[in-house]
């Protein structure tokens, strides 16, 4: 037992040390790591070099849907699989905690949400909170295997459409005269992201052409043109004002758009996209968010870059589904939303910073890494961030209910059988790639025993 410490914590040491140079030496002679397009290449003025294609206009893009993110019957039926195996797993990715569709009549902010030097960690309540918090345990319900999740879903955002919950927004009392509505539109069309993944289930389940489907469609289509109601100033000169609501308007109206074919949705997420992406500069670094006094200050920074690309990285998705080319190779500003997110990987997990280590939150966990690592497996930050996250995914998964889709490792995560993740996580146990500090003397206290083989 030991010796076999002994070997986990020599590879730990090396581990540790490798990240720095591997991004690089893992290419042939001659060739390097090109974070924009995730592969090899050759030097920058030779053969091989990849550069990116010239931006198209918003208005001449021709979206076609091909996809959605999640085909929810698909994974659905792949959990309910699981059981047959004899060594049920569904929940190292899912909880079946669903209850109950939560309304309310209005877009309401009580509190003071925004961060300053005297308040830098706002407590505030959001009536379209309850909605979002609802919905998602539903939505994770019913691909876990419940039965009853669909019918709850289907009858709660009916009595939504019917009643027009969320049509009326109210401004922030909080707010100088001129924001006051920048963060009550956004909070509105945060309820777009759980009501499109919901729509794409019913859809499944009951067809498109069923009234009550089309009247939950019909009040999310409602719910997009009331978001966007409102004429607030996204630019400042050359920069982008509200970064992180811009992002998650991205991802908000991306998705909806792709769920339901509403092409102004998509135009508008990709449109809000782009601004995003203009807080992205060379080689992925934050060229925006360093800048706040106040963020810096509380050590924020990590926080408010991954609140505005990890939902980049979803609209992205959502986009190149729905016909928008070369979106993951987009660099206004020096970097694209790949070289972004992995650069926030790596930051994070190398400064140790606290939201590699959230497992439940609102904003703060990292979510959208279950999604870069779906997207793009072979890059060495998704296999740092595959390997990082291993204890928490393995305790009923990563939940980020805004920046990372809600359940992101039940919804995004690749299922693998039960007899495949005890063999990685015991083998990476053995090789020590789990922090020594994490988890003591390089094992899990529930798998009994260290590996030596």
């Amino acid at each position: 037992m030991k010796r076999a410490n002994l070997i986990g914590c020599l590879m730990l040491s090396i581990l540790l040390i490798s990240p720095v140079t591997t991004w690089a030496s893992s290419c042939p002679e001659g060739q390097k790591w090109n974070d924009r397009s995730g592969e090899c290449v050759g030097a920058r003025t030779g053969q091989g070099t990849k550069k990116s294609a010239p931006l198209k206009n918003i208005s001449e893009i021709e979206f076609s849907i091909t996809g959605h993110p999640i085909d929810f019957k698909s994974r659905r039926t792949q959990f309910i699989e699981l059981t047959s195996k004899g060594d049920d797993k569904r929940d190292w990715y899912c909880r079946n905690i669903g209850g109950v569709v939560e309304l309310s009549p209005t877009v309401l902010i009580d509190g003071d949400s925004r961060i300053s030097s005297s308040n830098p960690t706002p407590m505030v309540f959001l009536s379209s909170d309850i909605f979002i918090e609802s919905v998602y345990p539903l939505i994770e319900s019913y691909v876990y295997g419940d039965d009853d999740a669909a019918k709850s879903l289907y009858e709660g955002l009916l009595e939504g459409a019917r009643t027009d919950a969320y049509s009326v927004i109210e401004a922030d009392p909080n707010a100088k005269t001129y924001g006051k509505w920048d963060e009550p539109t956004y909070y509105a069309s945060m309820i777009l992201w759980p009501l499109a993944y919901a729509y794409v289930l019913l859809v499944d389940e009951y067809g498109k052409d069923d009234p009550g489907v089309q009247e939950i469609k019909a009040w999310g289509d409602r719910l997009f043109v009331s978001s966007e109601s409102k004429q607030i100033t996204w630019t400042k000169g050359s920069t982008v004002k509200g970064a992180d609501r811009a992002g998650l308007k991205a991802a908000a109206y991306s998705i909806w758009g792709n769920a339901t074919g509403n092409e102004e949705a998509l135009r508008k997420g990709y449109w809000y996209f782009r601004l995003a992406m203009r807080t992205v500069g060379s080689s992925g670094k934050d060229i925006y968010w360093k800048n706040y006094q106040n963020i810096r200050k509380h050590k924020k920074i990590l926080k408010y870059v991954g609140m505005t690309r990890g939902p980049a990285l979803y609209a992205a998705y959502a986009l190149s589904l729905s016909g928008a080319e070369n979106v993951f190779e987009e660099a206004p500003k020096g970097g694209n939303i790949k070289e972004g997110m992995a650069w926030l990987i790596k930051q994070a997990f190398e400064t140790k910073h606290k939201i590699a280590y959230k497992t439940r939150s609102s904003s703060e966990g990292m979510g959208y890494a279950e999604l870069f690592i779906r997207l793009f497996p072979d890059h060495p930050a998704a296999k740092m961030a595959d390997t990082k996250l291993a204890i928490a995914r393995h305790r009923s998964g990563i939940v980020t209910r805004h920046v990372g889709g809600g359940p992101a490792t039940c919804l995004i995560r690749d299922i693998a059988s039960p007899l495949w993740i005890v063999k990685q996580l015991r083998c990476k146990t053995t090789l020590g790639v789990i922090d020594v500090e994490e988890v003591g003397e390089c094992t899990y206290h529930w798998l009994g025993e260290l590996v030596t083989d």
